[in-house]
């Protein structure tokens, strides 16, 4: 995961980003995906590029260094 500066100019004043982890079904292994503005983006990110059945979850990725879970999608 890179960390941006707060005041980046690729990413105006955003304190947050939203980041999905998959955790694939069978095997167990993790991914971090591409770092998102938005919960809807990172879902739909994780979506489009998860090939295996996995379960997701959301986080809130804070510049300070906090990390705060939102959402969890279970596979089905």
């Amino acid at each position: 995961m890179t960390k941006l500066p707060k005041n980046n100019p690729k990413r105006g004043d955003m304190s947050k980003t939203f980041q999905t982890l998959t955790v694939n079904a069978w095997t167990g292994k993790t991914y971090w995906q591409k770092q998102h503005d938005t919960v809807e983006g990172a879902e739909k990110h994780a979506s489009r590029y998860t090939r295996n059945l996995a379960d997701k979850f959301i986080y809130d990725v804070s510049y300070d260094g906090s990390i705060k879970l939102i959402k969890t999608i279970k596979h089905k």
